[in-house]
């Protein structure tokens, strides 16, 4: 039986380590889960391919007649000691994750020189996590390398499955175990709120054209239980 990648992540969170990358299907509370591990507040960034360098370190932004320098979202959580989260981080530029290799470097050793002249180094306490939807394929071996625990999540977090009534939460846990993707967490929890409002007209305004082949596993599972 494949292990409950969940499980490990919770106990390692409060761990010394500093460095976990999440990965795998969307819709599975990777970054939702990830920002609430924070115990002294945390920095989020979700990056894309126009991301800039700017984003990550810092820029100089105008102030009167002059202008000053402020850290970026990175530099922010290095220097601070806190939680950064980063989404998204396989859709980041070539550039962006080459600044990264050097934000993710062990904290003995790590420093970066700002574009204003200051070095800086992480604080002892800083952690990073990151996420993405694809596979490690799709990271630069390099980046991968840096992190100290890579897990790959394929089922939605327990507690996120707790909002789920029972039919519905048993429905999910299948279609993700079945690596079907017709189906998202967060499509069903929107679902049983809307049923309770549309009734069954929910099916088809959530699910669209698989919304009769959602009614009718639901009914087949429930039947089951008969």
């Amino acid at each position: 039986m494949k292990r409950n990648q969940w499980n490990v992540f919770n106990k390692v969170v409060g761990s010394d380590i500093h460095r976990i990358l999440l990965y795998g299907v969307a819709g599975t509370g990777k970054t939702t889960s990830a920002c609430k591990t924070a115990t002294n507040g945390h920095y989020n960034i979700t990056v894309h391919e126009d991301s800039s360098v700017a984003d990550i370190l810092g820029m100089w932004i105008p102030k009167g007649k002059e202008f000053k320098w402020q850290d970026g979202v990175a530099i922010k959580a290095w220097t601070e000691g806190k939680l950064l989260v980063i989404n998204e981080i396989d859709h980041a530029s070539g550039a962006v994750l080459t600044k990264l290799l050097a934000i993710l470097d062990d904290i003995s050793v790590a420093h970066l020189a700002l574009p204003n002249g200051k070095v800086v180094k992480p604080h002892k306490d800083f952690k990073i996590i990151a996420t993405m939807n694809g596979d490690l394929s799709d990271l630069p071996t390099a980046l991968v390398d840096r992190f100290d625990l890579r897990l790959e999540i394929d089922l939605p977090h327990p507690k996120a499955l707790e909002k789920l009534d029972e039919q519905y939460r048993t429905f999910i846990e299948n279609e993700y175990k079945s690596k079907r993707s017709n189906v998202s967490f967060r499509e069903m929890l929107a679902f049983q709120k809307l049923r309770a409002i549309l009734g069954d007209s929910a099916f088809e305004v959530v699910f669209g054209k698989v919304g009769k082949d959602v009614k009718h596993a639901l009914q087949l599972g429930t039947r089951g239980k008969k």
